[in-house]
Parts: C-alpha cells; sequence; structure tokens
C-alpha cells in the first residue's frame, strides 16, 4: 500500500505542539530515482534498488517475491489477538497496523507507552484513541469524537499511514453457521437426486406386462372433462381413447363439457364440436336438460345428457357426454353458461358414483347419467376403475392396458399416473424447454415417490382411480373425499388456491390423507402425450397456477400424518425439502450464476465441493435419458439447461408469488363472447321455443306450441316407437325446453315419476341402427326420456 510520508500530510492529521521538523528526514517511497521502481516496490516499501539489473526477468519484483496478487488482505481476528509482535486497532471492520507509532512512544527504559512523547506527531485525539483503544475495536470511540462531516477526512489519515487490510468475517459463527446450514441443504439435495436417480433406475429393469384375459374384463371410464378445446384437439383425443388396445365392451368414453362456451378462434362452441366429432345432433332449445346441484355462486345446474356408439374404420366406442348448460336465464344472459369450473365436472361423476353405493337419494342428472350406462350394459356398481385425461391429450394404444395390469397386479394401489411427453416440442422455443422438464418430474420425482408409494401429485392429465375395493369399501368416491373434495365455503387465499387452481393435486392430498393403508403409484410403460404453452405470456400463466397451487397444497401435506417414513427419514422431510426449494430457487439461480463469474471472470479458484455437487446434479439428470437410449433429450436437455432454468427457476416463482392473489387461468385457456351475451331474456320460454339457433342442418323448425297441442305429449312414446329416431337426445328436459311438459298438467312431479317409471332405456342395439355422421359412419340415437 503506497505510503504518504509523514511531511506530506494534511495539517488536521497532525500535532501542532510538536515538533514536526523530524518528519522531514523520513523516507518518501512515493517517488524513487531509480528507473524501474515500480508501484509494487512503493507497495512493500522497498528501498531504491534496480533488480532488472541485478535478476534476469522483466521485472525485479517478480523475481524477488514471485507469483503474486494484488487485492484486499483479510485479517484474522484470533491470529491478530495472538500476535505479540504486532499493534493494530479497528475502525469500520478495517484493520490499521499502528506498530511502528506506538513503540516510537515508548520509553525505552520502562517500556511503557508515553502519549506526551515528542514522537506522537499525529493529532491528540487521534494519537489518544490509538493508545487507549490499541487491539480493540475503536469504531464507537473514533465516531463519537469526530463530527460526521469531517470523519472521512481523518480516516484518510490513518488509511495513508497505517492501513493493513480488513477483518475476515467469513469465519465468524454466524457464517460459519450459515456456511454448515448451505453444505447440508446441497448434501440432502444430492442424497435426494441420488435416490431418486436410484428409483428411476428400478423401473428400467422391470419386464414387459401381459395383460390377461380376466384383468381386461375390468370395467374401465375414461373421463375426459373438456373446456374451449377445438376440433383437431378433440378429435385426436377420442381417437386415441379409441384405438386403445382394450376390450371396446369393457370401456366407455366419459366426456363432460364445462359450459357453452366457443374456444378462441374457434368457430362453433366445444359442445358441437364434440358433437360433430361423434356424430351425434345436438339442439340447444329442445334437448333435455337435467338438474343438479354445482358448486360456486349459482348452485344449481343444468346439464344435456347424450350417449351412443362411436364407430370409425371397424372399431367401435360407447360414449356418454354431459354438456353442462345452465339454466334458462344463464343460456339467455351469460357468456359462459352453464360454465362452473374443472372440479365441478369431476364431482358431477363423483356425486353420482357416491349417491349410487352409499343408497342416497339421486339427483336429475344421476338418473340420467345411469339410465345412458345402462344402454351399454354398465352400471355405475360395476365400474372398477375411472382414467381421467385432458381434452388436448392423446395416449397410447397400450396405456389403459398397462394401467389395469398395475392395479391387478396390487389391490393396494389406489390411483396411478402414467408418463406424459410434450406433443408440440419443436413449436416454438418455449415448448422446447419443457420437454426435458416433463421427463425429469416424472423419471425423477415421480419414480422416487412412487417407490414409497406417496406420489403427491396425480395430474388430471393421464390418471386411473380405482373407484373400489375388492371388499367394495368405496375409495375415490367414498363421503370423506367426496366430502371435503365438493366443499364449496372456500373463503381464504390459502383454500382459493388449492380448491381453484390445484384441483388435482388437492384430490391426491386428500387420498392420501383418508387411505393410508393404500398405494399412489407411477407407471412409466403407461404414455401419453399433451400440449404445452407454446407462447411465453401462455407458459406464464400456467406456472404462476401451477407453482401456487404446489406451494400451498405442501402445507396440506405437512399435515398429513401417514405419510411413510419416521422422523427425519421420511416424505414429510422430502416435502419440506420441496417447499423450501421453491423459496430459495430465484437465490440459488443468482448463487450459481456469481459461482460462476468468480470462477471464469475473477479467476478465483473453485471450490471442488461445490462443483462435485453440480456434477452430480447434472450427471444423474443425463443418465436417466441415456440409459433409456432416449439420446434425442440431449438437445432437449442443453434447451432446458441454458434457457429453462433462468426462467423455471428465477422468474417463474418471483412471478407467482407476486401475483399469488391471481386466482384466474389468465392466458391459458382463453374463449370468444357470445354475441348476444347479455341480452335480457325473452318473455316467454314460449317464444324461446319458437327461434331455436344452432339448430343442426336437416332438421324442420319447431312450431310455436299451444296449450291445446296434444301430439307433443304423445312424443312420450314406448321405446320401440323411436327405434330407428333421427336425433340423438338427452334423458331429460326442462319444463320449459321438454317436448313432454308444453301441455299443463296439475301435479308435474307425480306427472315426472309416472313417466320416468313406465319408459325404458332403448337397447344399445337400437342407438347403433341410427343415422351415420358426416363420414358416413353409423352412429348411435338415444332415447328422448322425460325429466325425472
Amino acid at each position: 500500500f503506497p505510503r504518504i510520508p509523514g511531511n506530506a500530510m494534511p495539517t488536521w492529521c497532525l500535532n501542532p505542539d510538536n515538533d514536526l521538523e523530524q518528519l522531514a528526514g523520513l523516507p518518501d517511497f512515493t517517488s524513487s530515482a531509480c528507473t524501474d521502481y515500480t508501484d509494487e516496490d512503493i507497495l512493500v516499501e522497498l528501498p531504491c534498488h534496480n533488480f532488472a539489473q541485478d535478476m534476469i526477468g522483466p521485472t525485479g519484483m517478480e523475481r524477488y517475491m514471485g507469483p503474486y496478487r494484488r487485492g484486499t488482505l483479510a485479517h484474522h481476528g484470533p491470529d491478530l489477538r495472538d500476535d505479540p509482535f504486532t499493534e493494530w486497532i479497528i475502525i469500520n471492520k478495517v484493520v490499521y497496523n499502528v506498530t511502528s507509532y506506538v513503540r516510537a512512544l515508548k520509553d525505552p527504559r520502562t517500556f511503557r507507552i508515553n502519549k506526551n512523547s515528542p514522537n506522537a506527531f499525529l493529532a491528540p485525539k487521534m494519537s489518544n484513541m490509538i493508545i487507549n483503544k490499541l487491539n480493540q475495536d475503536a469504531t464507537e470511540v473514533f465516531e463519537s469524537i469526530y463530527a460526521p462531516e469531517v470523519v472521512g477526512n481523518y480516516l484518510q489519515c490513518l488509511d495513508a499511514l497505517y492501513y493493513a487490510g480488513v477483518i475476515d468475517y467469513r469465519d465468524s459463527p454466524f457464517c460459519f453457521a450459515l456456511l454448515i446450514s448451505m453444505y447440508v441443504m446441497l448434501i440432502l439435495v444430492v442424497l435426494i437426486l441420488t435416490l431418486q436417480f436410484v428409483c428411476s433406475l428400478l423401473y428400467v429393469a422391470r419386464g414387459t406386462r401381459t395383460l390377461t384375459k380376466d384383468m381386461a374384463k375390468n370395467q374401465v371410464m375414461v373421463m375426459v372433462p373438456c373446456y374451449n378445446e377445438g376440433d383437431t384437439e378433440l378429435r385426436k383425443t377420442i381417437k386415441s381413447v379409441m384405438e386403445t388396445e382394450y376390450p371396446e365392451e369393457n370401456k366407455v368414453l366419459f366426456v363432460v363439457a364445462d359450459g357453452m362456451l366457443t374456444g378462441k378462434g374457434e368457430t362453433v362452441s366445444t359442445p358441437e364440436t364434440i358433437a360433430n366429432v361423434l356424430g351425434y345432433e345436438m339442439d340447444k332449445q329442445r334437448d333435455a336438460a337435467h338438474l343438479y346441484k354445482s358448486i360456486g355462486l349459482t348452485e344449481r345446474n343444468r346439464a344435456f345428457v347424450y350417449h351412443g356408439v362411436h364407430k370409425k374404420r371397424g372399431r367401435e366406442l360407447k360414449y356418454v357426454v354431459v354438456v353442462k348448460c345452465g339454466t334458462t336465464s344463464e343460456r339467455a344472459t351469460s357468456a359462459r353458461a352453464g360454465n362452473r369450473g374443472k372440479r365441478d365436472s369431476q364431482l358431477l361423476l363423483l356425486g353420482c358414483l357416491n349417491r349410487v353405493v352409499t343408497g342416497r337419494e339421486l339427483c336429475e342428472l344421476d338418473v340420467a347419467m345411469c339410465r345412458a350406462l345402462a344402454d351399454f350394459d354398465f352400471s355405475i356398481e360395476g365400474l372398477k376403475y375411472l382414467m381421467t385425461i385432458d381434452a388436448d391429450t392423446r395416449v397410447h394404444k397400450d396405456s389403459i392396458a398397462q394401467m389395469v395390469y398395475q392395479m391387478e397386479r396390487d389391490d393396494h394401489i389406489l390411483a396411478l399416473c402414467g408418463e406424459t411427453r410434450v406433443d408440440n416440442k419443436a413449436q416454438s422455443w418455449v415448448t422446447m424447454i419443457q420437454v426435458f422438464e416433463y421427463f425429469s418430474s416424472h423419471h425423477m420425482k415421480k419414480a422416487f415417490e412412487s417407490a414409497f408409494g406417496c406420489v403427491t401429485c396425480l395430474p388430471g392429465c393421464f390418471t386411473i382411480y380405482r373407484i373400489k375395493c375388492p371388499d367394495d369399501r368405496p375409495l375415490i368416491m367414498s363421503d370423506q373425499v367426496f366430502g371435503n373434495y365438493s366443499r364449496n365455503d372456500i373463503q381464504s387465499l390459502h383454500e382459493k388456491n388449492l380448491y381453484h387452481l390445484g384441483e388435482d393435486r388437492m384430490l391426491t392430498t386428500l387420498l392420501l390423507k383418508h387411505f393410508p393403508d393404500m398405494k399412489l403409484s407411477f407407471v412409466p410403460s403407461a404414455i401419453c402425450w399433451t400440449i404445452v404453452p407454446h407462447t411465453f405470456k401462455i407458459l406464464m400463466s400456467q406456472r404462476r397456477r401451477w407453482i401456487n397451487s404446489t406451494f400451498h397444497n405442501m402445507w396440506e401435506l405437512l399435515k398429513v400424518n401417514t405419510m411413510c417414513g419416521i422422523c427425519v427419514c421420511s416424505m414429510k422431510t422430502i416435502v419440506i425439502a420441496d417447499m423450501m426449494s421453491v423459496m430459495i430457487l430465484p437465490a440459488s439461480v443468482v448463487y450459481a450464476v456469481y459461482f460462476v463469474y468468480l470462477v471464469l471472470v475473477e479467476g478465483e479458484p473453485m471450490s471442488q465441493t461445490l462443483l462435485m455437487i453440480y456434477a452430480i446434479t447434472i450427471g444423474c439428470q443425463v443418465v436417466v435419458f441415456l440409459v433409456r437410449s432416449r439420446f434425442d433429450y440431449i438437445f432437449w436437455f442443453i434447451a432446458y439447461f441454458v434457457l429453462g432454468i433462468p426462467l423455471f427457476y428465477f422468474l417463474m416463482p418471483i412471478y407467482a408469488f407476486w401475483n399469488m392473489d391471481d386466482l384466474s387461468w389468465g392466458s391459458t385457456r382463453q374463449v370468444s363472447a357470445k354475441p348476444d351475451a347479455g341480452k335480457p331474456p325473452p318473455d316467454t320460454i314460449k317464444k324461446a321455443a319458437s327461434k331455436p339457433k344452432g339448430k343442426p342442418k336437416g332438421k324442420p323448425k319447431a312450431t310455436k306450441p299451444t296449450k291445446k297441442a296434444e301430439p307433443p305429449k304423445k312424443k312420450v312414446a314406448p321405446p320401440a316407437e323411436k327405434k330407428n329416431g333421427s336425433r340423438a337426445r338427452s334423458g331429460g328436459s326442462e319444463a320449459s325446453a321438454s317436448a313432454s311438459s308444453k301441455a299443463p298438467r296439475p301435479n308435474p312431479d307425480q306427472d315426472r315419476r309416472r313417466r320416468a317409471s313406465t319408459s325404458r332405456p332403448t337397447s344399445a342395439a337400437a342407438g347403433r341402427s341410427s343415422r351415420g355422421n358426416r363420414s358416413g359412419t353409423p352412429m348411435s340415437a338415444i332415447e328422448e326420456t322425460s325429466e325425472i
């Protein structure tokens, strides 16, 4: 450090009462007559020399000192205290070596410090401070004797004369505890990743599975909740279900359209698109709408029910379609008539299962769905498995067989999910960074949780549930699960994130809570493909919902006392680690970037421990896809590592927590506004029925009925009269839209029950003989029944 000679010090640093002429004889190391006198020579206060002539090399200092670096010297506190030959003080964590000054003040005979010594050339206050706080921290005294506006001037004096470095606080108790905590967390992460890696390899070693004939006799319902999907997505999904290698007589497609909505960019509504794909006809004005209790602010809702057999290329697929349409006034005024959310679509079926199994009274919609299933020789009591997929998901042809095999192999498995892959991998850079993330989340995280039977999230896009145990104990539709999942008193922000944004995770948590003796598993051999967000805006909206719902759901998982393990060696420890990782992910990314900067730019020595931890973290994930011969994932891994990690680990968590009170679906699912939304309802129901909108081609317009019109009542006839009917109709209707309700009757409830008891559903064979779809393939017709 270049030292300023005493005679060049500012006057406020010196003691005017002492003779300062002696300071003129002190050596001035700031200048030199030597031709090669460098700044490094001044730094160590070498005398005038000429190393360039005496030694070989461009700089004499390099030969004299060897390799060196310039930087701030950090002093260890205990080392300063244990050094008997060094005198020092500390001001604002800066160390000042005042050994030369203190020695000049000591009496040569007694070796005691004389503060009145003629060598005390510093200002009296500064000199007394050095003497009184020798080998101590003098910050408080220094700030008390000098005003704040002049503190900087006196610090310049001390820096010029005695600066020796700074105090090294890296070994302080706080920093030491922080360092230990960091390494413990990093080691825990490495252990978890290693266990996930081992569990993932266990699935690689498993052999092939063969579904026996007895296993294939189990009835499976494939549920597809829809919202605003278009023709392309729905055709792809329904086609994949039809082509699955599972007996056609033992699988049925159950589609739920969540409202009369039209997706953005679509020309027809989602229910109409479903009708076009499956080949049945819809008439929103005349089709029967069944009442049921929904969730949300409006607890009354109605739904159309259609069923039949979809035939194409020699294959058949039985289907039941439920279209939530809302009440009559809602359909006339709302652009989202019938829309109650995905959880309501799930509860619609779970409630029916619960009421049938427990023997409770059925609602109108329950009766209509039971009758539709009865046409296929299906019954609610006979259903064993419920498979759920999203409307933009296509499943592999052996997916149902793989799942059913695993469920039949172990009766203790309550539910399991398969591997979900990205269908639109190369659509944009946004889809590219999600490919490896989907792979890793399944083959690392879910494989690890499945080894302990505690998969914490069964995605609604590809999961199968066991409806009841072999001893007929209800499972997914039990009173405990259904009662908690159907809550309609959601008030707090925590609960809204659970039930409105993360319904799939919440359902999984309820299963873990109420059935500790059952397992939630993962089967990588069952595969599906889904459409992921292709724009950054949609991706941010989706991950906001996912991150917030995941964080809130982890708090609920901590309340589950039946998770496997003991004390710290339990799944709760993993949940806590996951929860902490969600919160510290942004900081970890910043730390990693700073670590790389120090090594590559500043030239700091590389930490071998951190290097080993990062190598294990990356290496395990790479080996997982290499042992599966998925070499194409090398590209997806690079895209994820370069572009995905900064987004998924830094930007998205911050954005999600900042918008935790945003409970909307954002840009993920957008719908088109209804042209006539907001118009007042028609004056009379008859007037609305006389001008139906959106009627299928080829159908004559309905005429305005009168009270004396008897023919409509006669349309409710025995099934034989409708065997060759040309419409696929629902099993009941509102009083305002049902053809059988257009004539007056004294007691509507008794009349409904009487007509329901006298009518019976048409047979499946009669349904298959109905008119075909647009491609000419025969489709089914549905019996028109009355409201129950």
